[in-house]
Parts: C-alpha cells; structure tokens; sequence
C-alpha cells in the first residue's frame, strides 16, 4: 500500500513539474495588470510584446509597415536620423501629405509608435500620409557630432534655442526635399517638440510659411506653470543647473541604454512604483495600460542636456518666452543685458493646440496667453478630450502618445485639423 501511495505522489509531482513548465513563459514582459508583473512568467494576464526594448525602426516593421532611415547634419555638426514611413504601395492615397512627429523631452520617436497599432505614427500611415519621425539631438539615435564625441563634456553643450534654429530647418528642408511638398508640410510637435516649432517660426516667419502647411501643438509648452511638487525645482533649476555644469556635468541620464535595463528589472518586481514614476512625469491619468508600462520605460527617460533643462527653469521663473539667460554674457552674445524673447506674434502659419487639464507643466492660462499671441490668423485650442468634463477623463502631459485609447479621446478632433483646415 506504501509503494503504491509512494507511486502516486511521484505521479502527481511529475504532473505538477509538467504543468509548471509549459505554464512558465519567460519571454512575458507585458501583463494586463500591476499585480500580475511579479509573476508574469506564470500569470495567464501577461504576454510577450515586441516593443519592450525595440527600436523605432524595428517597432514598426513589427507593425507592418516600410521604415527609411535618413542621415541629415545640422549646421552645428550634429547628425540626426530620421526615419520615415511612406503610404504602402498598394494605397492609393500616397498622395496625401508629409507629417513630421517631433517627439517631447526626455524621449525619443519611439514614444510615438510603442502602443502599437493605436499609436499616432502607425494611424497616421494607416490613413496614407507619409510620416517621419525626428530624432532630437542628444537621443540615441542622434550621437554622432562631425567634430565632438557624445562621451564628452562639449558635445552636450546646447540649450533649447540652438535645437531650434538648427535641427528644426534641417529636418524641415530634409522633408520638403525628399517628397518634393514644400509648402503642404504638417508638423505635429509635443512638449518641448512644441517649444522648438514656436521658437523657430517666430524666428523665421516667412521660411516656416513657405515649408509648412500647418503646425499642430501637442501639451504645448511655451508658458509654463508647474504642479506643486516641481515648483521647488523650478525655482531651484538655473542655480542646481549651473552648479552641475561647473562640476563637469553637462547631460543628465548619459547612459541611458543601462538606465531603461534597470528599469525594465525595477517595473518588473514593484511596478506600482514604476506606475508612480510614470504619473509624476505626466499628470494624474487613467489612461496609461499596464501593459505598456514596460514599454514606456524602454524609451524614457532619454538623455538630455542640463543646458536644456535650465533654460525651462528660466522660461518658468522670467514668465517670458526668451532665449537661454547666459548672464553676463548676455551683453557679448545678445548685444544686449537680458535674453531676447521670442515674439510669437510674428507666426503666421496656421496652429491647433491641443492639451490636458492635468498636465503637470501647462495649465489653461497658459495656453489661451498663447493663443492671444499668436499672430496666426487660423489658430484654434482644445482641451482633451473635447466631449468630457469628467476629472478621470482628463489628459495629462504624456497621454498624448500613451493613452490607450486615443481614438476615443484625441483623433476625432486631430483628424478634423488634419483633413479639413490643414488639407492640400
């Protein structure tokens, strides 16, 4: 009776080692919920999804479609690649227009194609427009410097303005040149992809006119107003920045391919704090899925140039939209003791504005001052979404590309700008 009981464990125990092996997925890195990443190698909640620690290219071959990749210099000496998804062969309505997607700070144009098939970059091509991705100087796609190497300190010295004036034409004149559509150009920029589009347009009025049809502002950021828990920072940002430059420290988060493997191990076993970081770099939101959650931290945060982020600080205590304050220097390199501002009245193409009442660095003050100052004579600004006033409905400022549902909530309205104000 012994040996048959013996017998009968051993076969219950093989039954169970079986089980748990074909139960176990190793490869599982997305789970439908918080709770279940723990144990996401054996949770029927979790999965496999590609876009975790994809590139941008790879992501959207993933989702089926032809990437072209460009290498363009900027005037500066920094190369930038973009990559480019053009209308299918098969659709016939490849003569619909350019779109250029210029990402926001602290990532890269991976935020605009890692939710898949609902994201911004894959519907706008699913449509037929012609879409190209700007990678910013400083991101991982865009290192390489015709004289200065990345790994050192000079390479990282850039401020905001500089972005502006140069990557800003050269992608612009890389677009117009390739499609030959100078002139019927859309640009979709989010957060600091805003701020650079509203510095050089407002530099250079007539050139903007000439290549773009139309500007569409995504949590635009030109005057800022931030939540309480970035306001020390803001306050603080020039001084703690300056102090980093003098210690020889000209870029945050440089390494950024070891930052997103920590995080990818971090979000796996506490993802809730993970959820927290993500929340506290947005806004309150309910739109973020949890199983893109180790999506999002394979693309942020990206590295960026302290310059940068004291020149945001700068914005943020002068109230003024102005160029970076070098101090006493502004007299040799401005000719004048305190920064230029950018005078947005001199804009003459068309902007749509869109933003979220739970955006940590914009508030609605701030965007109807632009609007007021905008010298557009088609100008336009939504709160997102337009259709609800419900506080768990409203945007934060990364909903914009992470948002699981953005059809529901922002592409009605975009597509309306799209194809009936801003149309060839």
């Amino acid at each position: 009776m012994t040996f048959i009981k013996s017998i009968f464990i051993h076969f219950l125990l093989l039954l169970s080692v079986k089980f748990c092996v074909q139960a176990t997925n190793l490869e599982n890195n997305a789970c439908t919920s918080l709770w279940s990443y723990p144990i996401k190698d054996i949770s029927p909640n979790c999965f496999y999804n590609p876009n975790v620690l994809s590139t941008t290219p790879l992501m959207i071959i993933q989702n089926g479609y032809e990437v072209f990749t460009y290498y363009v210099t900027t005037p500066d000496g920094y190369v930038l690649e973009i990559f480019r998804i053009p209308p299918k062969e098969d659709d016939n309505r490849k003569n619909k227009q350019p779109i250029i997607l210029e990402h926001g700070i602290f990532v890269d144009s991976g935020s605009w194609i890692f939710t898949g098939n609902g994201s911004l970059a894959i519907t706008l091509a699913s449509m037929g427009y012609d879409v190209w991705l700007s990678n910013q100087r400083g991101t991982r796609y865009s290192r390489t410097h015709n004289t200065l190497n990345a790994a050192g300190y000079d390479y990282w010295l850039y401020s905001i303005d500089q972005v502006a004036s140069n990557d800003v034409p050269t992608i612009l004149e890389k677009v117009a040149l390739e499609t030959g559509k100078s002139g019927s150009i859309i640009y979709i920029g989010h957060s600091r992809g805003s701020t650079l589009i509203f510095m050089y347009a407002s530099t250079f009025p007539q050139k903007t006119e000439k290549l773009l049809k139309g500007i569409i502002a995504l949590s635009p950021v030109v005057y800022l107003d931030l939540d309480w828990y970035l306001k020390p920072l803001g306050k603080l940002g020039p001084l703690i920045g300056n102090i980093l430059l003098k210690l020889g420290v000209s870029v945050i988060n440089r390494y950024f391919e070891i930052t997103v493997n920590l995080l990818q191990h971090i979000c796996r076993w506490v993802p809730y704090l993970c959820k927290f970081a993500a929340t506290l770099s947005s806004g309150r939101s309910n739109h973020l899925r949890p199983e893109d959650l180790l999506a999002y931290f394979s693309h942020y945060p990206a590295s960026i140039a302290v310059m940068q982020l004291i020149q945001y600080t700068q914005i943020y205590i002068s109230d003024k939209f102005q160029k970076y304050d070098y101090g006493l220097k502004n007299l040799e390199i401005y000719k004048q003791v305190n920064p230029p501002v950018y005078h947005l009245c001199n804009i003459t193409t068309p902007v749509f504005m869109f933003y979220g009442k739970h955006d940590i660095v914009i508030k609605t003050q701030n965007v109807e001052r632009l609007y007021n100052e905008l010298g557009s004579k088609k100008k336009n600004f939504t709160s997102v979404p337009s259709f609800s006033n419900e506080d768990d409905e409203q945007f934060g400022h990364n909903d914009f590309f992470w948002t699981k549902d953005l059809d529901k909530y922002l592409y009605k309205d975009l597509f309306a700008v799209l194809e009936i104000e801003l149309s060839t």
